[in-house]
């Protein structure tokens, strides 16, 4: 072989360097198996699928009330804003947070399950 020659080694399956600094394309990409493309699931992780899907409150107190699903959805429908700039407008009066910003994800589950509602009072 052409390559053999001039003294370049060749790459076989196997892995022939030693560094951890391996050159881009060197060496073969691991096969994915379906288990590989899942997560490793935790313990912790387990318990909160399982509390899912029995229904089960998860996490800590709940800092969304109705005034606060109100706030958004008239943000959302009547001034346009986007989740970002409605959840910066909203501000948790209860608990141990209290005075602070809700997250972003809390919003969109707020929203996600008003509108499963409204499409299931629409739908039955």
């Amino acid at each position: 072989m052409a390559g053999d020659a001039v003294g370049v080694p060749r790459l076989t399956g196997e892995r022939q360097l030693e560094s951890r600094q391996v050159p881009h394309g060197t060496l073969p990409a691991r096969p994915r198996t379906p288990h590989s493309a899942l997560h490793v699931a935790t313990p912790a992780v387990r318990h909160q699928e399982t509390a899912r899907t029995k229904g089960t409150a998860i996490g800590g107190v709940k800092v969304c009330d109705e005034d606060m699903l109100a706030t958004v959805l008239r943000l959302r429908d009547n001034e346009h804003l986007s989740l970002r700039e409605a959840a910066s407008r909203l501000v948790i009066r209860t608990g141990k947070k209290r005075g602070r910003h809700p997250a972003l994800a809390t919003v969109m589950r707020m929203l996600r399950e008003h509108d499963e509602a409204a499409a299931l009072k629409l739908n039955p």
